[in-house]
């Protein structure tokens, strides 16, 4: 026993002691045999064998395997998650000799466990999982989710040509889980219309088309969505739109590297009344023009109600040189009847195109928490009946801009910026312009810069009216006309030597 412990005590001043098993590390053991004294002869077994017999019992339910592939984790017994689990091998598997639990006795194809999942009347106690095993998937065409009957994918499914996997007009209950990818669906690898609860999973989406449409009809049914996944690229042939989201859609979007497509990334509309919550990196506009029309914009919302709330946590990046003419351009685009509410935290990097563009008809809410940039001829346009709050950002022109103004507002819009700096690097111009007697621009604790002074203006009434309130803000130019500050005492300090930050 002391040599025992000796040598214990030699592997941890040797700093031999490991944290993570390989599969062919050795555990010691005792193997019972009487011929030894104590009745057992030391032995070892491989880290792999001991975790494949490994099972593990919580309130009645057992479960087996380790979670890689060929390996399942499996749950059995009183209050199982599943009842039963079909398993799908592409290669090994065969529908006529298939068995149900049965991994080394698959079916062959998903239509042939659907089939066979449909007739088993799942439901919220006893769910049934269909496992699809490694392999390539070719055109399936449209896929209906079953009430309470799951997917899970392992790393290396890949579904390629046409694959939609959609709600039934029922409506559903369904999970897709696990590690699929898509390569060259035409259009809507998720499509959801009905009154449906479903998470989806997938590590990636290359897409021709939309990748995801959540499309209920309007007044009657409820989609309720979590999507989770690591890369997503729409080319957005045939429509607009890399991901529509519309009527009464609550979701949430968690996708750990970026989305991108080529002409609209995410679009709101048909009166979203729904919560949206979107997690990335970037949401990147792709180069290209494949599709045509008058739309080119990272985030456009074209209707909503006031009951509508999204908010996107991500930058939105711009990959192409080439401006892109249309009526309803812009990187983050609030255009018709949004009555809701918007929120971007993130920044707006809009290369040639206009970074915000918010032309709503109704009182809806927009906020943009970060930067601008942009080498188009203005940064910022609210012409529209909203209500545009930005906070916290540099908002500048390019020096290869036309740079009439940063911002420029119309109509009965009301703008509010905080703690914000303006940077316009083209002699001579402004940073705000206001081209309406009814529109409101209100400064709170911000700085601003025009290079060379001489004609421009901090705050340009083309009209001579407005309504304009500073607020503890320094701009290296003055006002025209000199309008009067709503705020008591005036908060706008004229100082030439003025620098506002440029990146």
């Amino acid at each position: 026993m002391l040599n025992n412990l000796t040598n214990f005590f030699n592997l941890i001043r040797g700093r031999k002691i490991k944290t993570t098993l390989a599969d062919s590390d050795l555990i010691a053991i005792g193997v019972r045999d009487s011929r030894f004294d104590g009745n057992y002869q030391p032995s070892a077994i491989k880290y792999e064998d001991f975790a494949a017999q490994q099972t593990v019992s919580v309130d009645g339910v057992t479960i087996t395997g380790n979670g890689t592939p060929g390996n399942p984790l499996v749950a059995i017994g009183g209050g199982s998650l599943y009842s039963k689990t079909l398993f799908v091998d592409n290669i090994n598997g065969n529908n006529a000799t298939a068995v149900i639990g049965d991994p080394n006795k698959a079916y062959s194809t998903i239509a042939g466990a659907l089939t066979v999942a449909a007739g088993m009347g799942a439901g919220l106690t006893n769910k049934v999982l269909i496992y699809i095993r490694r392999g390539t998937f070719t055109s399936l065409g449209n896929v209906f989710f079953i009430n309470y009957v799951d997917f899970y994918c392992e790393p290396g499914v890949v579904f390629l040509g046409n694959a939609v996997f959609r709600d039934p007009s029922s409506g559903v209950v369904s999970n897709f889980l696990g590690y699929a990818s898509f390569e060259g669906a035409t259009l809507n690898v998720l499509e959801l219309n009905y009154t449906s609860t479903v998470n989806f999973e997938f590590d990636y989406i290359n897409c021709t088309g939309r990748a995801f449409g959540f499309l209920p009809t309007l007044g009657s049914d409820i989609i309720n969505a979590n999507i989770k996944g690591n890369y997503i690229y729409s080319q957005t042939f045939g429509t607009a739109y890399g991901i529509t989201i519309r009527g009464n859609t609550n979701l949430t979007m968690d996708i750990s590297r970026a989305i991108e497509a080529l002409h609209t990334v995410v679009a709101v509309s048909n009166q979203h009344s729904g919560t949206v919550v979107i997690n990335t990196p970037k949401i990147y506009l792709a180069v290209g023009n494949i599709y045509g029309g008058d739309a080119k914009n990272g985030i456009k919302l074209t209707s909503t109600k006031p009951t509508s709330n999204i908010t996107i946590n991500a930058d939105i990046v711009n990959k192409s040189t080439v401006f892109y003419a249309g009526a309803q351009q812009g990187m983050v685009t609030f255009f018709g009847p949004c009555d809701g509410r918007f929120r971007l935290n993130g920044n707006i990097i809009a290369g040639p195109q206009l970074p915000f563009n918010g032309n709503n008809t109704v009182q809806g809410y927009c906020t943009i928490n970060g930067d601008t940039s942009s080498s188009w001829d203005y940064g910022i346009f609210t012409y529209g009946a909203g209500k545009f709050r930005f906070l916290n950002g540099n908002h500048q022109l390019e020096s290869t801009s036309v740079g009439t103004a940063i911002v420029a507002t119309n109509n009965t819009a009301e703008t509010y910026f905080y703690n914000c700096s303006f940077y316009n690097p083209i002699v001579n111009k402004d940073l705000f312009v206001i081209n309406s007697l009814t529109c409101g621009l209100y400064i709170h604790e911000c700085t601003g810069e025009v290079v060379g002074g001489g004609t421009g203006y901090s705050v340009n009434t083309i009209v001579a009216g407005g309504t304009v309130g500073i607020h503890s803000s320094r701009f290296n130019l003055g006002l025209n006309p000199a309008l009067t500050d709503l705020y008591s005492p005036t908060g706008l300090i004229v100082d030439a030597n003025v620098q506002s930050l440029n990146f």
